[in-house]
């Protein structure tokens, strides 16, 4: 273990020297985080659309990269227009103004959580517990809900699974990609390594 703060450029820096660590952490900024986000959207905007449009045996890729867009671009202005009719309308400005209040309060979050951060370290912790708690509620919520649809009998997307595979080289290296994701939450922890007492333990 290196007991330095900094992540994945600890290691690098330590093992390679700056001049990697340095790159490593510029993709990361310029890179790796915006690819993430525009990944995080496009599959939001598609398990949207699929939640939308049942009845559609695909869903445009067009629409999800719309969607996606105006997630990213946090579009603020939804249209309306004279000839909908009236219940159409409180529908669009109880949209609107959820909207208007998710972009006040979303951007002051990160600033509150460093702000309470940095006045007392143990509401920090408390509050990274009340999110760590509503995740576990979150995952164990989707796990229940898929035992229970594949209890129903619903075993259409089993009954071939391997129909259709890919196994080109650039399909092999996102599928290693994707599960090697699943492990690197330990990067997480190196951030603040340095500040605790006894890293080892």
């Amino acid at each position: 273990m290196i007991p330095e703060s900094g992540g994945m450029y600890a290691y690098l820096h330590a093992a390679f020297g700056p001049l990697p660590a340095f790159l490593y952490v510029w993709v990361t900024a310029v890179v790796r985080n915006n690819a993430g986000g525009a990944v995080v959207a496009l599959t939001f905007a598609n398990y949207l659309l699929r939640a939308v449009l049942e009845e559609c045996e695909a869903v445009p890729e067009a629409a999800v990269r719309l969607v996606a867009a105006l997630l990213i671009c946090e579009c603020r202005n939804l249209s309306t227009h004279t000839h909908e009719q009236t219940s159409h309308k409180q529908q669009t400005t109880l949209i609107s103004r959820t909207w208007q209040f998710l972009h006040i309060v979303l951007p002051l979050m990160p600033g509150l959580h460093s702000w309470i951060n940095c006045v007392n370290v143990k509401w920090a912790a408390k509050v990274q517990n009340v999110f760590t708690f509503s995740k576990v509620v979150a995952l164990t919520v989707i796990i229940v809900a898929g035992a229970v649809h594949l209890a129903t009998g619903h075993l259409d997307n089993y009954r071939s699974p391997m129909h259709g595979t890919i196994s080109g080289a650039a399909a092999i290296a996102s599928a290693f990609y994707q599960s090697l994701f699943s492990y690197s939450g330990w990067e997480n922890l190196y951030y603040v390594v340095e500040e605790l007492k006894n890293p080892n333990r």
